[in-house]
């Protein structure tokens, strides 16, 4: 297995279903030392290759982009170091999952043996507008900045576009999480990729208690994460019925936490962030909260909503994205358009009917243990490596020597 993963739900992903692997084959793991650090060891060996990005000057002018292209290469040297060691390792098959930089890790150009690269999903700074810097950048000091470097940047984009569409048309098969992300590789990428359902750990998340009197959302502070639309939302509600909204963050955008603050004061909404919370942390969090709420743009998959819904949390969320996949509106949670009236007046009946609350729970958390365990989605994956194993699309018969792999 091979990852340089960013903090969020692909590096959880990988390390719950690379720990079910891990405990049925023999898994190596090659990763880089710039990796979520928070992606627990698994696997008979451990290969960290040494990588950091170059760190920005502070008033560089144009030598910042100088460095990203020189990093477009260092990135590219430790990727093929790593799949010449993995070649001489004699692997049946590699799984690649996330570069934090690239997307695709650009190894998938080098490696001999046979891959599936698990793409989580495209690069979206690429496709979709509000994941771009300029989307959240704000004040005419910044504005002017980025025209600046604008010319610079773009060659720098395009080097990294360029890495990232050469690596995902370089794997022997590709999977992804959704239907969703399914049909967006297909338009950005050319290629059909094969969806293998992730999952959750249905033991981890215990049932809601409720205690508390908040509304909970979990992920990134990011553009693209729909905060803003959340604290809009709930400003719909009379401020007698309105409760607070708590948000559990691994990292945050400081331009974006600032708006967001700023919005949620302006219209009187109770906000509180709570950043890179530990594991026991998110668990209460998810069991003290009144409801679950979800309004990414796009989102591929949503692990963060399997949670929610193991944790017996009713789910209210916007009807876009993978999302759609995990909940079935009106039995497992509640979806919506992407309207603040229809969101508000959704997330106003869960609070007020306790029984459907609880109903919607309960559901969910059935839900979750028949058909979205962890053990599942590393049988599904399970499935696709030994299709390419046996294809052994472009190492011959020197590999592929072991016995084959078997899904549960």
């Amino acid at each position: 297995m091979f990852h340089n993963h960013p903090p969020g739900g692909a590096a959880h992903a990988i390390a719950h279903a690379g720990a079910i692997l891990a405990a049925r084959h023999e898994l190596d793991v090659f990763t880089l030392s710039s990796s979520d650090e928070d992606v627990a060891p698994f696997g008979r060996l451990v290969r960290r290759f040494p990588f950091e990005l170059h760190p920005p000057a502070r008033f560089g002018f144009y030598l910042n982009e100088l460095h990203a292209l020189r990093d477009i290469g260092r990135l590219d040297r430790v990727n093929a170091r790593a799949a010449e060691e993995i070649d001489g390792g004699r692997y049946d098959v590699v799984l690649v999952s996330a570069c934090r930089f690239a997307q695709a890790p650009p190894m998938l150009t080098r490696l001999q043996t046979p891959s599936a690269y698990f793409c989580h999903e495209p690069p979206r700074r690429f496709i979709d507008p509000f994941c771009r810097p300029a989307a959240f950048e704000t004040g005419a000091y910044r504005r002017f900045r980025r025209l600046l470097h604008q010319p610079a940047h773009a060659v720098v984009e395009k080097a990294w576009q360029r890495t990232d569409r050469r690596a995902g048309l370089s794997a022997t098969a590709v999977l992804t999480n959704s239907r969703f992300t399914q049909g967006r590789i297909r338009d950005y990428y050319g290629v059909d990729a094969k969806v293998t359902y992730l999952g959750v750990d249905s033991v981890r998340f215990e049932e809601a208690t409720r205690a508390g009197d908040y509304v909970l959302s979990v992920g990134a502070i990011e553009n693209h994460k729909g905060y803003d639309f959340l604290v809009r939302a709930l400003s719909r509600l009379p401020a007698s019925r309105r409760p607070p909204l708590v948000i559990a963050g691994g990292s945050a955008n400081a331009s974006v936490l600032r708006g967001l603050e700023a919005s949620a004061s302006a219209r009187g909404v109770d906000l509180t962030v709570r950043l890179r919370l530990s594991e026991r942390e998110l668990v209460e969090a998810y069991r003290g909260a009144r409801a679950f709420v979800y309004s990414p743009r796009l989102e591929p998959f949503g692990l963060v909503v399997l949670e929610a819904m193991a944790s017996a949390l009713p789910v209210v969320a916007v009807a876009e994205g993978g999302v759609l996949e995990s909940i079935d509106s009106g039995e497992t949670g509640i979806l919506v358009q992407r309207d603040e009236d229809a969101f508000a007046e959704a997330l106003g009946r869960v609070l007020a009917d306790t029984d459907e609350a609880t109903r919607l729970g309960s559901a969910a958390r059935q839900r979750v243990r028949d058909a979205w365990t962890w053990e599942a989605a590393a049988g599904r994956i399970e499935v696709e490596l030994d299709r390419v194993r046996q294809s052994n699309a472009r190492s011959g018969a020197r590999f592929g020597s072991q016995a084959p792999l078997t899904a549960p």
